[in-house]
């Protein structure tokens, strides 16, 4: 995956006590009296976040910040990590610092979309005689403690209702919230636009397009041929696809390869083929994709990792040879129906705008296949 769309985990550093799970903000404590630049610093740092102006948040990573992390990740990923901040809390309220030492200042404040405790840090270097940021983070803050009580149904329903409509507000959630004790559903609740550009709602009946989390569905299939002794996960791809037209994946790659993308496939895939523009609102079986995925070089070596799509469409062709089904067929009768997932399928994209929801993103692709984060309406 590439880093830049990587989940950080924007974890506040365990320096001393500060910032703490449970310390929130309503712990009566001594004010902390740190200098006055680690102060400002910190105040710098929430009020750029407050305004919401990505392209601010550029220029102010270009003048700020250590040369080496700028090396590291560009002033355009270091704007969009803080446009992250943004989406999550809109900026903080009440921002006080708490601690400071050379290499870091941390603050709380309280996110103004929420309301929830924030643990703000902002790490730093000394060059010369001037504080470079070398990082910036955020992390909520949450009660722990051993005599803390279970919530019950009805304040989890209202506390995940509340950040659901909140979030909503703001386009920034559109789904379906679920909630069941057993087999007794006590909550349920759609927010949000299934398509922003058509003004269209989110409705309970609403089908989500679960992209990549599909792939679980292939390697489920996967399993119970194994299960059934027709294939083995150490099988090579040339087993059951002996006509393979790529003898370096046909001969060494093997299906364990392939659901764990070590197979040496990706990071180039099969929408980077150049006939992929043209073909794009033609695809609609298996074969129509494969057309395109046989043709995917093997950049590594198998047994690295490498994200890779075109791998998975090569498993459900090696599912359609061993099972004698097609695939789709097979995914239905096999784990949707048993799953009792009635309202679930595979079909080309025109067919799923028929009460599915548009895919919204709000990360850029780059050239490099690296994603940036951008501010604004969700693209669809």
């Amino acid at each position: 995956m590439p880093k830049s769309i990587q989940t950080r985990l924007l974890a506040c550093m365990l320096m001393t006590s500060i910032c703490q799970s449970g310390a929130g903000l309503a712990r009566p404590e001594p004010q902390f009296r740190g200098d006055p630049a680690s102060s400002r610093l910190v105040q710098d740092v929430g009020a750029l976040i407050r305004t919401g102006d990505q392209a601010a948040y550029e220029r102010y990573a270009q003048g700020h910040y250590a040369p080496a992390a700028l090396r590291e990740s560009s002033a355009a990923y270091q704007a969009s990590l803080l446009a992250r901040i943004f989406t999550d809390t809109a900026g903080f309220q009440d921002l006080r610092l708490v601690g400071a030492a050379a290499g870091w200042v941390q603050a709380e404040g309280r996110a103004r979309i929420t309301r929830l405790p924030y643990c703000l840090t902002v790490s730093r270097a000394r060059i010369g005689d001037r504080d470079f940021i070398t990082e910036v983070s955020a992390r909520s803050l949450h009660p722990a403690a051993p005599d803390l009580a279970t919530p019950a149904p009805g304040e989890v329903i209202g506390t995940l209702d509340r950040l659901a409509r909140a979030y909503g507000r703001r386009n920034l959630f559109s789904g379906v919230i679920l909630i069941a004790r057993g087999d007794r559903v006590l909550f349920r609740r759609a927010y949000g636009y299934a398509s922003p550009r058509l003004a269209m709602r989110m409705r309970l009946d609403t089908r989500l397009n679960t992209a990549s989390i599909a792939k679980m569905f292939t390697g489920v299939a996967i399993a119970q041929l194994v299960e059934s002794g027709r294939l083995s996960f150490d099988d090579t791809v040339g087993r059951h696809w002996p006509d393979f037209p790529n003898p370096a994946i046909r001969d060494r790659v093997t299906i364990r390869q392939l659901l764990t993308h070590t197979s040496g496939l990706g990071p180039k895939d099969y929408y980077d083929d150049p006939r992929y523009p043209a073909a794009a609102e033609n695809l609609r079986s298996l074969a129509d994709y494969l057309r395109l995925a046989v043709d995917t070089p093997l950049e590594g070596t198998p047994g690295t990792y490498a994200y890779s799509n075109s791998g998975y469409l090569i498993l459900g062709a090696i599912i359609e040879r061993v099972s004698g089904q097609d695939f789709y067929a097979y995914i239905r009768e096999r784990i949707f129906r048993p799953a009792g997932m009635t309202d679930s399928l595979y079909a080309p994209a025109d067919v799923q705008r028929l009460r599915t929801a548009a895919s919204l993103t709000n990360f850029r692709e780059l050239p490099d296949h690296s994603y940036l984060y951008e501010l604004g309406r969700p693209i669809e």
